[in-house]
């Protein structure tokens, strides 16, 4: 909506109800449960995430559901199951800064997100002024776990070793 003096006004997220038509692109997985009311304050959070993502991809997060016609119960499934394709797999222009602010905006888990639309914002403003953002250094640190080798000793070189230290 625009003010009377012409200023383009957001007003609303669109998280006021279980519809599955519509704005269902938009809705955190939270509020597509049964039991899930009142939604969690960071559904908001969720949704303006989803909107950068369309904004950068032209394309809605669960759009790939829609291939052979919108299907609202698919589309439901999807979110709920997992998060959309990366942002960076559908434009290869997203930095990977950029992609991890969205990521951590539509986090699966409302705590995982930013706790709120302030803190959303200053990363953002990170990105653009060039810095670090601490939700990359986030996604780093989460990946480097993920990917570290982990040395694991055999039971049996396990037991072994054991067996020599208290023979010694």
């Amino acid at each position: 909506m625009f003010s009377p003096s012409g200023m383009l006004l957001l007003i609303d997220f669109g998280g006021g109800g279980h519809s599955l038509t519509g704005d269902l692109h938009y809705r955190a997985p939270e509020e597509l449960q049964r039991d899930s009311w009142p939604a969690h304050k960071g559904s908001d959070i969720y949704a303006l995430g989803a909107v950068l993502y369309e904004m950068l991809t032209l394309s809605a997060p669960y759009s790939f559901c829609e291939e052979e016609g919108f299907d609202p119960a698919s589309v439901r499934q999807a979110i709920l199951a997992g998060a959309p394709p990366a942002p960076s797999s559908l434009s290869a222009e997203i930095p990977p800064s950029l992609e991890a602010c969205i990521t951590k905006a539509m986090a699966r888990d409302p705590e995982d997100r930013y706790s709120d639309a302030a803190a959303f914002a200053r990363d953002l403003s990170r990105f653009l002024s060039g810095e670090a953002t601490p939700a990359a250094r986030e996604k780093r640190a989460i990946e480097a776990t993920r990917t570290a080798p982990t040395f694991r000793l055999p039971h049996r070189l396990l037991a072994a070793s054991v067996l020599l230290m208290m023979t010694a």
